[in-house]
């Protein structure tokens, strides 16, 4: 059954945007199986990303021209994330994101998000992809990702994933009632 949210995105996106409703334990693996499976068969490419993160190109007007000039024999682009924290904000304002957390981290994440072409990938995990022989995980500098989370390169000079992880304190104590031990610190980030 789809929810009063669904209704609102379809209203607002028109047939631009499924939504699929996945009531379940540890949805974000299961939310990313499901899209794999499902648009594999077709020359799509996807972002798996959090609602929590932003790609930002440096270089290119739009992501197909980034994806045409980093990774044009398909596979997965691998793109690092910067980190923005709660920049001394206690509680939530309804100014967007976007606006209310300008300081970031001065170092570029180790850990990575991925653009990955679905009729190339075995198995897409939270921050890469796994790929059918012959098929590589690249950076936007042509570089080799080594399957795992974290790589060894950093850069952000070309594309990068913005992650808005803490938002304003109160904000993140919602987010750490969620129960995700992934939350169960404060980002020190500015």
């Amino acid at each position: 059954s789809r929810g009063l949210g669904d209704v609102y995105k379809r209203q607002l996106y028109g047939d631009f945007v499924r939504v699929t409703h996945l009531p379940i334990d540890d949805v974000q693996k299961k939310a990313y199986k499901t899209c794999v499976e499902t648009y594999q068969k077709d020359n799509y490419w996807a972002a798996f990303i959090d609602v929590d993160e932003f790609i930002v190109l440096r270089k290119h007007h739009n992501i197909k021209d980034l994806l045409r000039d980093t990774v044009p024999s398909g596979g997965a682009l691998s793109l690092n994330r910067i980190l923005f924290g709660h920049n001394n904000h206690e509680h939530y304002s309804s100014k967007p994101v976007l606006k209310r957390f300008i300081t970031r981290s001065k170092y570029v994440d180790h850990y990575t998000k991925t653009i990955s072409h679905l009729p190339d990938v075995t198995l897409q995990n939270i921050h890469f992809a796994q790929l059918v022989d012959g098929k590589k995980r690249l950076d936007c500098h042509g570089r080799e990702m080594p399957t795992s989370s974290k790589t060894a390169y950093t850069s952000e000079d070309i594309a990068a994933v913005n992650h808005y992880y803490t938002k304003s304190y109160e904000e993140f104590k919602k987010k750490r009632r969620r129960g995700n031990s992934a939350y169960s610190y404060l980002a020190e980030v500015y």
